[in-house]
């Protein structure tokens, strides 16, 4: 099925009302701060009028058109193109046929973006905007022409009315040698050939050089004009909105096999396999529907999910398969919680939205190829500063992480240690039975993978293959064997928050840090109101050492009172390993600083590395070790390290 058959055989949009938009997804006056604005006012789109002939009085060139772009929430354009059409007069050519051609010539006389507005390509949308104008306009003469001349074959006049060309002159100062020039030739331009370049002074002591430019475009034709959407309509509201991966890189996006890729696309792609470009450098606007979302490039391409799981940009109108539906990923039916979170911006820039096709899959970006993606799974994102950012959170994430806050008080983490560290809650067993138990556990507690199992002998693997000392391996074989607690399903679903998950920890008894982990939750706290509790040092000295401070209860603190008490003879920086690999705001971020040691500091870069290996081994674990293998590596290996430190009798648990 070619791509014009696609287009005409897909569902026309309905006029059902959005339930979600440009509005919930940036609608804080922090997240609209697009143009790095220190008060922006509050949430705005942006709408672009066209006006034919300019303001009265003000009509500098004849047939004058233009585009103005306007903020919704005040006053006065931001940006403007000034553009005009007219035919050229029949030039001497020997060919007869072609010396009754006429050739369109249109002019770009303005083109500017306010100094506030600069850096979303806006000024590629308002020329893109233009030069579709001047074809379609073009169009409708050539049809015009062909129906009032009775003699002509209307294919024929068609094909020679259609050519354009536009002009322009790039105006740039001395000292940004280029900069204007390297911009329209993204946009398809090029510098005319045996031109004189003029340098001009416009007693402002500033020296400024004119390079005339133009671009060749055939034309649409009348026939192909209702194929293309244009901005310019009183309904639509749009921003200019970067997509971006995971780790912040700008996402990929097939072009489409056999189209061709022009404006500022074409300095920034590449072939695939399939003969298709990849635009790798993209501008985007996301422009409100009745229906929901579409996102379309500044040059007018959309972007497509098509039924076989493609997701391309290759199509000038927007109809049902280039529509998204924007659906909150709920992190909690907690409403009054909700009412008071709401007040904080930092909540609201962190909610999760899936952006849902038209076919019912949902739109993320490949972590592996950094493009776009299907998936029949929900995936996530986040809103900010006109970002729509790719996020591996999930709404089970997030409730984990909230809940935490809410349970994971001082007092908590004081009943928890009388609770556990007796170590009476569980039969005796070796780590080897120990591990056995967890073969059932998975190891991604938020989403569907391997076991636990799997990944404590695969991060132990990784440790050993990169050449870390036995006891590092045995860390890493060992350090999410608290989850062996959560088996025990009556007492884990008591308040349905599982503490045996190794999750990002912090320092109970003194005021968390500012960005710590999930801190849009923070306020959820019973600490937060207690004056013992929320000063910087709270219930500790300074430099007082963190082997004093109490830490949430989480699986690997379990792990570390519990191998503390059996006994064993692991080298204290393996224990210490084991209980700060999760303090990421510590060890990463540099937060307690006015709590560590000068001990805590001499290890502080050993364990932030710790975590980061371990992380990334999570990320490739991918398939479950057989019993037959971990067998294997544990007679084979792991065996006489346990044995070297003494961990292979039955331990108390």
């Amino acid at each position: 099925m070619t791509s014009s058959e696609r287009i005409t055989k897909r569902p026309r949009i309905f006029s059902d009302p959005a339930p979600n938009g440009l509005a919930e997804l940036f609608g804080t006056p922090r997240n609209v701060n697009l143009f790095g604005e220190s008060n922006s006012g509050g949430f705005y789109t942006l709408r672009l009028e066209h006006r034919d002939g300019g303001l009265a009085g003000c009509r500098s060139h004849k047939g004058e058109e233009r585009f103005v772009l306007f903020r919704s929430d005040r006053p006065g354009a931001i940006a403007k193109v000034v553009f005009s059409l007219e035919n050229e007069s029949n030039k001497p050519n020997t060919n007869m046929m072609a010396s009754t051609a006429k050739s369109v010539e249109g002019r770009i006389h303005v083109l500017d973006v306010k100094e506030p507005y600069r850096g979303r390509d806006l000024g590629g949308l308002l020329f893109s905007e233009a030069i579709q104008a001047m074809r379609i306009k073009r169009g409708q003469q050539v049809l015009t022409k062909s129906c009032c001349d009775e003699n002509s074959d209307n294919a024929y006049n068609s094909s020679l009315w259609a050519r354009v060309r536009c002009h322009l002159d790039a105006e740039e100062d001395v000292r940004r040698h280029n900069k204007l020039i390297n911009f329209y030739e993204r946009l398809g331009c090029h510098v005319k050939p045996n031109v004189k370049i003029r340098y001009l002074n416009n007693n402002d002591g500033e020296t400024y050089r004119r390079i005339p430019m133009e671009c060749d475009i055939n034309g649409d034709l009348p026939d192909s004009s209702d194929k293309i959407d244009s901005l310019c309509n009183d309904s639509i509201s749009f921003l200019p909105v970067q997509l971006r991966t995971v780790t912040g890189e700008r996402i990929s996006v097939q072009y489409g096999s056999g189209n061709s890729v022009t404006g500022a696309q074409s300095n920034s792609n590449t072939e695939n396999n399939d003969g298709a470009q990849l635009l790798r450098r993209v501008e985007w606007v996301a422009v409100q529907t009745q229906r929901g979302l579409t996102f379309r490039t500044t040059l007018g391409m959309h972007l497509c999910a098509e039924p076989s799981g493609k997701v391309v940009a290759d199509r000038r109108k927007a109809d049902a398969w280039e529509c998204f539906c924007i659906e909150p990923g709920f992190d909690s039916d907690d409403s009054d919680a909700d009412a008071i979170l709401e007040e904080e911006d930092d909540f609201r820039r962190k909610k999760l939205w899936k952006l849902k096709s038209h076919h019912g899959t949902y739109l993320y970006a490949d972590p592996v190829s950094s493009m776009f993606a299907l998936s029949k799974e929900p995936k996530f994102w986040q809103a900010n500063d006109g970002n729509l950012t790719a996020t591996p959170d999930t709404p089970l994430r997030r409730l984990h992480y909230r809940k935490a806050w809410i349970f994971q008080s001082y007092s908590y983490v004081q009943a928890m240690r009388d609770k556990f560290l007796g170590f009476e809650n569980l039969p005796k067993m070796n780590i080897r039975e120990a591990l056995d138990l967890l073969q059932s556990v998975p190891c991604h507690p938020f989403r569907k993978g391997p076991s636990l199992r799997s990944f404590l002998f695969h991060t132990a693997e990784v440790f050993r293959k990169m050449g870390y000392p036995d006891w590092v391996q045995l860390i890493a074989l060992v350090h999410e064997l608290g989850r062996i607690h959560s088996l025990d399903e009556e007492k884990m679903m008591e308040k349905s928050y599982d503490w045996t998950i190794s999750s990002r920890t912090r320092i109970v008894g003194c005021l968390p840090p500012e960005r710590c982990i999930f801190s849009e939750f923070r306020r959820l706290s019973p600490d937060i109101k207690n004056d013992q509790y929320n000063s910087q040092l709270g219930i500790y000295r300074r430099h007082c050492g963190l082997e004093n401070v109490f830490l949430l209860w989480t699986g690997p603190e379990y792990m570390y009172h519990m191998l503390k008490a059996n006994d064993v003879t692991i080298p204290s920086d393996g224990l210490l390993l084991l209980r700060f690999f999760s303090l990421y705001d510590w060890h990463t971020n540099n937060a307690y600083s006015d709590l560590e040691s000068e001990n805590d500091n001499d290890i502080k870069f050993f364990i932030a590395e710790f975590d980061e290996i371990r992380r990334r081994a999570r990320r490739t674990c991918v398939s479950d070790f057989s019993g037959d293998e971990c067998e294997r590596l544990w007679d084979t290996h792991y065996s006489h390290i346990f044995q070297k430190y003494s961990l292979v009798d039955k331990l108390k648990w």
